[in-house]
Order: C-alpha cells, then sequence, then structure tokens
C-alpha cells in the first residue's frame, strides 16, 4: 500500500482494548449511551410522567457527527505529521470516546461537588436563568444569569420583587424552578416573537443595567423559511446525478479565496473504488482487472 496513505476506522469500541472484537452492532445510540451523555439529558428523575422522567438520547445521530468531527480533525492532524516526515498512518476513531469530549462539566462537577450531576430538563446545575421557557406559540432561549443581567431580565419583565428576593446567583439556582415558573407565567401570553422583541427592545436602546439574550425556539421549517441563512448560502438546491433534485445545507463554513462547495449529496457505495485503488492504493489497471477476475475486488 501508499506509505503516505491516511486512513481512518470508525467504531464503537476501538480497535484494541477488552471491547475491540465486541459483536455488538455499531449504532449512534449505542455511541450515546457509553459516552454517558444521555444519563444528564432529559426531565428530572420523579418528575413528570414515568415515560418522560428517563435518560433521553439527542434527537439526531450526534455521536456519528462528533465521531466525524473528531476523525477529521486527526486526518488534518495525520497531514501535517505526513509532511513532515513523508509518512501516512492509520488512525483509530471511536464515535463513544468522542462524545465523551462532549460531557461538558460533568468530571469537574463530580470533583468539586462529590456528587454525579443529575438531569434537570431545561434547566442548568451552575446557573439561572439559562433556559428555555414556554411561550404562547412556542418556547424561547433566555439568559441573565449574572446578578446585573438578572437585573436586566427582572426590568424586562417588570419584576423587580423577583431582583430583591433573589440577588444572588447561588440564591437563584436553589430556587430555579420557582423562577422558571415565573418566568414562564410572564411568556404566557406572548408569542416568542414578541419575547424577543422586547429584550432586543431593553438591549439595543440601552434601556438600563444588564445584557439578556434570547432566542425564538426554530421549528425546522422556520429555519428553512428565514431569508438570512438563504442569502448567506447555507441552503443550496442542487441536481444529483444519482438522486434528482434536492434541497441540501451548504458546508458551514464560508471561506474568502476557497469557497465549499456540493459536488453531490451521496455517492453510491464503491462508486470511487477504482480512484482510489489507481491513484492512492498503486494498482494498475491490469492488476485491478484480474483483481475484479478473481473476485477479490
Amino acid at each position: 500500500a501508499n506509505p503516505r496513505l491516511i486512513y481512518l476506522g470508525f467504531s464503537t469500541h476501538g480497535q484494541f482494548g477488552p471491547r475491540a472484537a465486541s459483536p455488538i452492532p455499531d449504532y449512534d445510540i449505542t455511541n450515546q449511551a457509553l459516552s454517558g451523555t444521555p444519563y444528564t439529558t432529559g426531565e428530572p428523575a420523579g418528575e413528570g410522567t414515568t415515560e418522560s422522567s428517563v435518560p433521553t438520547k439527542q434527537g439526531n445521530w450526534i455521536a456519528w457527527y462528533i465521531g466525524g468531527g473528531w476523525g477529521a480533525f486527526a486526518a488534518m492532524t495525520a497531514v501535517i505529521w505526513r509532511a513532515a516526515s513523508g509518512q501516512g498512518q492509520f488512525i483509530d476513531c471511536s464515535p463513544a470516546e468522542a462524545e465523551m469530549r462532549f460531557t461538558d462539566y460533568d468530571v469537574h462537577w463530580y470533583h468539586a461537588n462529590k456528587r454525579i450531576r443529575e438531569r434537570l430538563g431545561a434547566l442548568n446545575v451552575s446557573v439561572f436563568p439559562y433556559t428555555l421557557i414556554k411561550t404562547k406559540d412556542s418556547y424561547s432561549f433566555i439568559a441573565g444569569f449574572s446578578d446585573l443581567n438578572w437585573t436586566g431580565l427582572t426590568n424586562i419583565i417588570q419584576r423587580p420583587d423577583l431582583k430583591e428576593r433573589f440577588p444572588t446567583t447561588k440564591a437563584r439556582i436553589g430556587e430555579s424552578k420557582l423562577l422558571h415558573g415565573e418566568l414562564e407565567g410572564w411568556a404566557a401570553g406572548l408569542t416568542s416573537q414578541e419575547v424577543l422583541d422586547r429584550v432586543q427592545d431593553y438591549v439595543a436602546n440601552k434601556r438600563g443595567p444588564g445584557t439578556v439574550a434570547s432566542a425564538r425556539l426554530n421549528r425546522p421549517s422556520d429555519t428553512l423559511a428565514e431569508s438570512h441563512w438563504w442569502e448567506r448560502g447555507v441552503f443550496e438546491r442542487i441536481e444529483d446525478r444519482d438522486y434528482g433534485e434536492l434541497l441540501l445545507q451548504a458546508p458551514p463554513w464560508k471561506m474568502s479565496r476557497t469557497p465549499p462547495r456540493i459536488k453531490w449529496a451521496c455517492r453510491p457505495v464503491g462508486a470511487d473504488n477504482e480512484m482510489v485503488y489507481l491513484k492512492y492504493l498503486g494498482l494498475g489497471r491490469e492488476r485491478l482487472r484480474t483483481l475484479k477476475a478473481e473476485g477479490v475486488l
């Protein structure tokens, strides 16, 4: 094989270690479960219905996305090494290990408090408010957890009494469920857009101290309908040679000199094998034909 070749292997348990030969299939949810992330995701135990108060997987195939991202990062590192040494190498990447890097500060929390971080739903173990609140038509994210920003939020919702009753971060964390209810009580008569408008008006026009962050919780159709993303080239309609007309998201980075582009959506399995064998593995066409005839390839 080409000694400059860089290649990656993705599997739940990795290529070595006691579980490397495990027959368990590699699914995204398997990687999520082994990473520990779902343990802290979802509604708190003992609250709500039994069916909903359970560890909750991410809504997307996040472990495979994260594994792919770290794998690409490792490949770029290997390219730098190859430029210096002339040698390629094999990269072993476990999506379960990759997602472990996204367990937030769970380990630090344990060392600091000698307690395992449990599920808190939309609340945060360290600050409040940094949460989603239900509105008249959807949900909104809202944050104003420093003392100064909490002052700003209580001004926006016209509840100075909450500032007086809960003036410190510690006080707010201790009563986060109560305060979450107060915020949802304020937002119950407002749409998510109205919540956003009130926050932006306060901050942009400097109507008082503090900075409050807010955002509407978009449905996928809401995001797709926003002209901002289209003008940035986030979405693109293409004619794919295998799948026809598709609406796809473009690469999420913008480059001033080498802008990314979409060449295809997803190639059929084996579509590029011949190019890899000839260009990167150094096989000649005659050797390739022989291997195909023998059923090796």
